[in-house]
């Protein structure tokens, strides 16, 4: 989807909120978003999560209790291959001779860790170049803010760009105060809710424009 929305947009940039990586191999996942980035110009990221609904794990035969290193791994062979050098790997999970992909993105595909739990947060201070909120309240998601400029500071990583998604799930979505508290915290996006909860679950498409328009005029254009 976001590879077909690229190609019919010039300025937009796409993320998934989440792409839950320990589910697939990394290297048809790292040749998938090489691709859509090379082709629109590096405007995809990697929004990804670990996951936690074992079920899926149990229905891919993937081991749900090693998902954690697993994701660990996907990172690391996936910033292998984005490099379009001749590239080698053998882990704990994935192995593979020397191989090369192409097309490459000029730069490598940013990858934004989702999630609040500890190990999240530290994945996304240790590995990540961002980090993808769930839907917070405004005072949990400056705590989370907080916490992670502790985090990237405790692995050296204050100085080094990251990139901050915050969707708030309350009441102040679209108080201005807010959503530029988190701005004055480093936060540099935030998520319009889903249709379903905005709208109504079953919104007519002339709804969800009326909505996204007034969003982009009470919100994006006010902001700027």
């Amino acid at each position: 989807l976001s590879a077909a929305l690229a190609a019919r947009t010039k300025k937009l940039q796409f993320v998934t909120n989440v792409y839950i990586v320990p589910l697939r191999h990394p290297v048809e996942l790292a040749k998938a978003t090489s691709s859509a980035s090379y082709f629109s110009g590096g405007r995809i990221c990697l929004g990804a999560g670990a996951g936690w609904v074992k079920e899926e794990f149990d229905l891919l035969g993937v081991d749900f209790k090693t998902r954690g290193k697993r994701f660990d791994e996907c990172i690391e062979v996936m910033r292998k291959l984005w490099t379009g050098e001749m590239v080698e790997h053998h882990g704990e999970f994935f192995d593979f001779p020397p191989l090369q992909m192409t097309p490459v993105p000029e730069q490598p595909v940013p990858i934004y860790i989702g999630g609040t739990s500890k190990a999240a947060l530290r994945r996304a201070a240790r590995v990540g170049d961002g980090w993808m909120g769930p839907g917070q309240t405004i005072d949990d998601a400056l705590k989370t803010v907080e916490q992670l400029n502790a985090l990237r500071a405790e692995y050296g990583r204050s100085n080094e760009p990251f990139h901050m998604i915050v969707p708030l799930y309350s009441a102040t979505l679209n108080d201005l105060d807010d959503i530029k508290r988190l701005i004055d915290a480093g936060v540099e996006g935030i998520l319009s809710l889903p249709f379903a909860f905005t709208v109504a679950p079953n919104s007519t498409l002339d709804q969800k424009r009326a909505y996204l328009e007034g969003y982009a005029n009470d919100v994006i254009a006010r902001l700027r």
